[in-house]
């Protein structure tokens, strides 16, 4: 039977073969545990499939780490007056929004529409 590393390996290598299904095949499993832990081995591949399913590198705290490196302080000053300035010109240009986070683009909108109501 396997031991926990193993176990993990064997389900990691399922989730990535398109394969995870058979973490609750009863052949399969009576080849790689006890009865009485196929449970726990369910809820295990349970955990991989989310995990490897919803991974997205870019959201991952080693890649934010890494990009929050390359941003010095300098670079910042610029991107925020360079924001102001694309704010100033939010009737004009659309580059605000590659700017601003998407969840905060209903408050541009709202900016934008007010702003035009000036005439």
């Amino acid at each position: 039977m396997l031991d926990g590393t193993e176990m993990l390996k064997l389900l990691v290598g399922l989730k990535q073969a398109g394969d995870i299904d058979l973490a609750w095949d009863e052949e399969v499993l009576a080849t790689v545990c006890e009865p009485q832990d196929q449970p726990r081995v369910h809820a295990m591949a349970a955990i991989v499939h989310d995990l490897l399913g919803a991974f997205d590198y870019a959201a991952s705290p080693e890649y934010l780490a890494t990009r929050e490196k390359l941003l010095t302080p300098e670079k910042q000053r610029e991107a925020a007056a360079r924001c102001g300035r694309s704010l100033t010109e939010l009737l004009t240009t659309n580059e605000a929004y590659a700017l601003i986070p998407a969840a905060r683009h209903p408050l541009l909108d709202e900016l934008k529409r007010l702003a035009a109501s000036f005439g």
